[in-house]
């Protein structure tokens, strides 16, 4: 009857313990897995909003690429009324469709007015673009954001982006984003972009325009979707062709003020290896977990 009482005692203890260390385990797995969600999180909404803003910018310059403020050709999914607002010297873009190729549905408005300079085209002058309820719903996974807010962007040398051979634009801005879980943001945003053009072929370069807690480079920083603050510093600049549609050639960017930086390096195959002399799949995350691994996810644009 001892033995069997001694026998009972110790199975009890085991299983406790096995109870115990599994419960630790599915803890710290859950953690890890919350961990990584964050991480790929604040990659694709920060990589997304910059994608988008570059797109709508595009947009405005090809809106206003004729003259001061006058409509040269159209755009996909949306009306341009450039006759209404002559006085202002002002344009408003009526976002109501999809976009060229169908990726992306927009509904909202985006107003456009020369607050500097007699033409955008000329050195220093200053566009204002106001963004008003612009809802951008991905139409292969229905999720979207909502967009409130304004850039000021500044013509530094002059000239046509996408006509002329070299255009730099410094952009700031400040955004509120509303994403699809019902949080709401501010972001604050600071780049400059280089537009060049030759023979029929146009690139971008986006580079960081100021400076945060010391660290150089930053081009956009506020709070993320989890109430968490962060800064993105460009350590090497996001390069765009017009021969690849899907997303930058190249670039990184670190995501830094979270609990774990994170890297993230464009223009990539579906293995996570950078890629020259042909259009890539997306882009590279990396950081470490809590647990101190090393940790990668590639995700396609």
């Amino acid at each position: 009857m001892k033995h069997f009482k001694q026998t009972f005692g110790t199975a009890l203890l085991i299983m406790m313990v096995l109870t115990m260390h599994s419960a630790c385990n599915k803890d710290k797995d859950l953690t890890e897995e919350e961990d990584s969600t964050e991480q790929i999180q604040q990659s694709k909404d920060e990589s997304f909003l910059s994608a988008e803003s570059d797109v709508n910018l595009d947009e405005v310059n090809t809106a206003l690429s004729g003259n001061a403020l006058g409509k040269t050709s159209t755009i996909a999914g949306a009306t341009v009324n450039d006759s209404s607002f002559i006085n202002e010297r002002k344009i408003v873009i009526t976002y109501n469709g999809a976009n060229a190729n169908g990726t992306r549905t927009r509904i909202g408005e985006v107003s456009v007015q020369l607050l500097a300079g007699t033409n955008w085209r000329d050195a220093g002058a200053i566009l204002k673009i106001n963004y008003s309820n612009l809802v951008i719903t991905n139409t292969a996974t229905n999720k979207s954001v909502t967009l409130n807010g304004y850039h000021l962007v500044t013509n530094v040398n002059g000239g046509r982006a996408f006509i002329d051979t070299t255009v730099t634009h410094k952009i700031r801005g400040l955004m509120t984003v509303s994403f699809d879980n019902g949080t709401s943001r501010s972001w604050s945003v600071a780049r400059k972009r280089i537009i060049t053009h030759f023979d029929l072929v146009y690139n971008v370069e986006v580079r960081g325009d100021t400076t945060v807690g010391g660290i150089s480079d930053v081009v956009v920083w506020g709070l993320n979707r989890n109430g968490a603050a962060f800064y993105t510093q460009i350590q090497q600049p996001i390069r765009w062709s017009s021969l690849c549609s899907g997303g930058p050639l190249s670039g990184v960017k670190v995501h830094k003020g979270l609990t774990k930086e994170v890297s993230v390096t464009f223009g990539v195959d579906e293995q996570g290896n950078e890629v020259t002399g042909a259009c890539p799949f997306g882009y590279r995350v990396n950081w470490t977990n809590l647990r101190g691994d090393s940790k990668s996810a590639v995700i396609g644009y």
